[in-house]
C-alpha cells in the first residue's frame, strides 16, 4: 500500500525510531491516564534511558592486547563486529 492510499484511510505511519516514540508517547492523554502517572512516567524514563549509550564492562581475564584496555581487560567494545 503507497503512503497516499494509507493516508487516504486514515492509516497513520509508526514513528521512525525510539525517540520518536517515546515523543508521541508522551504526548499521549490516552496512555498516561491508562498507566497513571507513577507507571506513565517511570515508562517513559526508562525508554529515555535505552536510548543513552551504555558503556561497555571489561572483564578481568588475560587477552591479547588488540581486545584489551590498558589495565589488560577484556573489553567488549574492542571485539570485532560481524554482520
Amino acid at each position: 500500500m503507497t503512503e497516499k492510499q494509507r493516508e487516504a484511510r486514515g492509516i497513520r505511519t509508526l514513528p521512525a525510531n525510539l525517540a520518536d516514540a517515546i515523543a508521541l508517547t508522551e504526548k499521549s492523554a490516552l496512555v498516561k491516564e491508562a498507566l497513571g502517572d507513577h507507571v506513565f512516567n517511570a515508562f517513559i524514563e526508562n525508554k529515555k534511558n535505552r536510548m543513552e549509550p551504555v558503556p561497555y564492562p571489561c572483564l578481568e581475564i588475560r587477552a591479547g592486547p588488540l581486545l584489551t584496555d590498558a589495565s589488560n581487560k577484556l573489553c567488549y567494545n574492542k571485539l570485532p563486529a560481524f554482520s
